[in-house]
This record gives structure tokens, sequence and C-alpha cells, in this order.
């Protein structure tokens, strides 16, 4: 899918997905510019990724993942500084997340004690033009672990940047209502580097990788929810996004003035990811119904879950430990 290959780039897809513009008529108006974020701009996201975890554990290696901590998906606003891309009228999104698990192994893989620990930092930067999205995503992943009573540190720093042009002869709907559907082709070429170590020896780096792929996306108004906030409660629609070909999709729950509150990610139906949002500034916010319907609301969050999922999906390919 498309929110496998970056998570900053959730929060700029949602510039192509509309906002609500009435939560009464059940109907949203499509973003004609750029939202009006200004310096120290931020949305924060509890994660609840047990699913993830779970996908994780299988027969042969890895018995049980426990997450001992998170810091939340934090989303920062960037600036409009176009220096990275050459473009025009960009808007740059900061998008970060750290995790922090004890992985349980069989017995019969030799780990001491059957357990090691394991981190994963993710940074990812987006940078939005028009139809034209970059998103340079930097996953770092240590594992500490000891086998026979010897101690080893595994290093992995993976980089991925990719830029994503939007056809322009998508037809968006001016208004979305329940039931309503839409869909989006996009043009994908994701450049990927990685480079790893064990207990500090010299860099490995391994061959560069290019891919290129179109993707074509389904969106699907389905109904109205309520997402609780701290103690407001905000109607959102709930919106499905899935790529042709795939069994994976996601839900993003979009408020009145264009927030996401929520995403969920499901892959072959089961769910492995749920962002929720707890706390935010914008210090723009529009503060009544009759101005965010001149005002443009809604902004690519789901551009932000693209980069967390990418470097997840690396992440669970390192339960093995390495050695």
């Amino acid at each position: 899918m498309k929110r496998i290959s970056c998570f900053s780039v959730v929060l700029l897809m949602i510039m192509s997905i509309p906002a609500v513009s009435s939560a009464s008529d059940e109907s949203i108006s499509v973003p004609t510019d750029s939202p009006d974020l200004v310096d120290e701009d931020y949305f924060r996201y509890n994660l609840n990724m047990n699913g993830l975890w779970s996908t994780m554990e299988d027969d042969t290696t890895v018995k049980k993942v426990v997450e001992n901590s998170n810091t939340d998906m934090l989303i920062r606003y960037g600036g409009t500084s176009c220096m990275q891309t050459g473009w025009e009228d960009c808007m740059i999104l900061l998008t970060s997340f750290e995790v922090n698990l004890t992985i349980t192994y069989h017995e019969d893989v030799g780990v001491d004690e059957n357990t090691g620990i394991m981190t994963m930092k993710t940074e990812s930067t987006a940078i939005e033009s028009g139809e034209r999205i970059q998103d340079t995503t930097v996953t770092t992943i240590n594992q500490w672990f000891s086998i026979d009573d010897e101690p080893y540190h595994y290093e992995e720093i993976s980089t991925s940047v990719s830029i994503e042009y939007t056809s322009e002869d998508n037809l968006i709907p001016e208004y979305v209502g329940i039931g309503d559907t839409w869909t989006e082709e996009s043009i994908i070429e994701t450049t990927y580097n990685v480079k790893s170590r064990v207990n500090e020896d010299p860099w490995e780096h391994e061959d560069e990788i290019i891919e290129n792929e179109t993707i074509t996306t389904n969106w699907n108004a389905e109904e109205i929810a309520n997402v609780f906030v701290g103690q407001r409660n905000l109607e959102s629609l709930k919106i499905k996004d899935m790529d042709m070909g795939s069994s994976d999709y996601g839900y993003t729950y979009v408020d009145i003035n264009g927030i996401p509150t929520k995403m969920e990610t499901y892959e072959d139906n089961v769910l492995t990811m749920i962002a929720t949002l707890y706390d935010y500034k914008w210090q723009n916010e529009p503060s009544d119904l009759e101005e965010t319907e001149s005002f443009l609301p809604g902004f690519n969050f789901a551009l932000a879950l693209t980069a967390i999922l990418s470097s997840t999906i690396a992440f669970s390919n390192l339960t093995q430990p390495k050695d």
C-alpha cells in the first residue's frame, strides 16, 4: 500500500482527502489551498501497536513481543522552504516516534535467557508542493542480546526517499457524504539505503535499491463516528482507503476542521495500529463552522502514518538476532 512507503506522508495524503464542512449534513469540502499552519504548531497521537507486535510472533524465532514504551507520534509544522526539492510553494511536516520492545525468543534460537531488547527510532520529513510530495524517512534500529555470555549490539540505519506524483486527472468530488467514493492515481519512486554493524565494527553498506510503482487508491466515506480527544467529543467522518490489488487498508477519521482525529491500519483484516489524537497546537484553527467553510480545513496526515509503517515493517524483519 501507499502508506507502507513512508508515516509523514499520511499527514500530507489528506491534502487529497477533503475535510468535514458540516456535521449535520455529513458533507465535506475539498481543500483548495494549503492549511494555515505556523511555527510551533504540532499534533500528538497516542500509538497502539499491539496488533503489529503480535504479527511479529511466529513458531520458529519469536515467542512473544512486549512493548516497554513508546514516545507517541509527534507531527510538527516545519516551515515552507523548498531548498531541498527546488519546487515552489512548499509545506514541510516533521514526524517522529520511538519504541522500546522486549523480545522473547524460542529456546532453540540460542539467545541467553531467551530474551533481547530492541529499539526503533523514526524521523520523517515530508515536503508537499501541489501534486508532489517528497518524503525522507530515517529509521534507526538497535538490538541487544547475548549468546553464551558474549554480548552483542546490532545497529541498523535505513533511509528511504520517496517522491510521489499525484495525477492531475484525479477527480475528487467537491462535496463528499456518507457512501461517496473516488479514486486517486499516484506514481512513486523510492530510493532505499541501508547500513548495519555489530559491536561497533565498521559499517557495512547494502546496495542501493530504487523502486518505481503506480498505485491506484480507492477512497470511501463510510460514516460519522465519535472520537474523544481529551474531554472533547469530535464528530469525525470515517474514510477508508485501499490500494487496488492489496488486501491491506486504512481508516482516517477527519473532524469538522479537517484534523485527522484517529488513523487505523489493517493488514489482512487484522488491526495492526491505531493513532489517536490527544494533544495539539494549531494557532490558526477555525473557531466556528462559518469560518471553516471559507477556510481550507484538512491536510495530509495520512503521510505521517506511512513513515511509521514502513519503519515497523523493516523492524519486524529484524526479530532474528543478528551476529
